[in-house]
């Protein structure tokens, strides 16, 4: 019994994020964060970023939860504008920054996300599949320095809109041609965040579904 213990006090410790010592304040950091876009024909949207302490109670989703109104608005058309006013950095104990990168990540294309640390350690990032209805990936509150280990990411259905795969509910530049509009069918929702069931060749546009991972994501952060 007394093994078991001291095993698990031993486990905690190893577990624990480790202490600055005392009386020294915890240096300022920013991160960069390679994002990899794995797909045969999805386009990324410029990724929303948040850094935020890694014990921050509200996560960016939960699987089998409601996604909240800001992460359907980025899944439905890939603005991050909802989760920043959802996650707002000031006022904020919680959360050091929150930004969008400027540019979405095209099929087979990397790209460099900077990051703005602060004196947080966990980051939280999401990018909309753009031909999809409400399909994303997404890291959720990943403590920047396990991030040395690159992640490989599945896609996500925000469960916000049917997947009818028209591209009058969709954005993306296929759809331009189709159809503009990018509304919203609410008809048959899942109601849930899930892992997409990927396309299915049901709507408007072939041959754009991917095989899981969806996007390859590493990073580092340094002192400045």
């Amino acid at each position: 019994m007394m093994k078991f213990f001291a095993a698990t006090f031993l486990s905690t410790l190893l577990l624990a994020e480790p202490a600055a010592a005392t009386g020294t304040p915890k240096k300022k950091r920013n991160a960069e964060i390679e994002v990899v876009n794995l797909t045969y024909r999805q386009p990324f949207s410029p990724p929303f970023w948040m850094s935020h302490r890694c014990d921050m109670p509200k996560k960016l989703f939960k699987f089998g939860a409601r996604a909240s109104n800001g992460l359907a608005l980025l899944a439905e058309t890939g603005s991050g504008a909802g989760l920043m006013e959802e996650f707002p950095s000031k006022g904020n104990k919680y959360v050091c920054a929150t930004g969008q990168h400027d540019g979405p990540i095209r099929p087979s294309e990397r790209d460099t996300i900077k990051v703005r640390m602060g004196r947080c350690d966990c980051v939280s990032m999401a990018s909309m599949l753009i031909h999809t209805n409400d399909a994303f990936v997404a890291i959720n509150g990943m403590n920047i320095d396990y991030l040395y280990e690159p992640e490989f990411l599945p896609a996500l259905d925000a469960g916000s809109e049917t997947n009818d795969e028209l591209c009058k509910n969709m954005p993306g530049p296929a759809c331009a041609t189709i159809d503009e509009r990018n509304g919203r069918n609410l008809t048959d929702v899942e109601g849930f965040v899930h892992v997409h069931r990927n396309m299915q060749d049901v709507g408007d546009l072939i041959d754009f579904g991917w095989l899981n991972p969806t996007a390859k994501v590493s990073g580092y952060a340094y002192e400045i």
